[in-house]
């Protein structure tokens, strides 16, 4: 999926890069959480438990893309931090 901030098509260009896109990440994580929970409290053990499953499944899959973006971050915050202390130390 396209982000319109940043421009990039590819998951792997913007996985920790763009703030919308975490953004929108935890905000998907939110909701589908909240559909979960209000699934299981409306339906309950009725039909509408397949629905139950569903969100749940969602909630997950975005919780781990959210998940993903932090950890890449984490990790490209890391590179940096390394590149500029390798720099300080040449320049001694």
């Amino acid at each position: 999926m396209g982000c319109s901030s940043c421009g990039k098509n590819n998951l792997g260009e913007k996985l920790g890069k763009c703030k919308d896109c975490i953004i929108a990440s935890v905000i998907s994580s939110v909701i589908f959480w909240l559909f979960w929970y209000h699934s299981i409290q409306l339906f309950g053990n009725t039909a509408g438990k397949y629905r139950g499953y569903i969100f749940l499944f969602l909630a997950i899959f975005v919780s781990l893309l959210f998940i993903a973006h932090i950890l890449a971050y984490l990790n490209d915050r890391r590179k940096v931090t390394n590149i500029s202390e390798n720099k300080e130390n040449t320049s001694l």
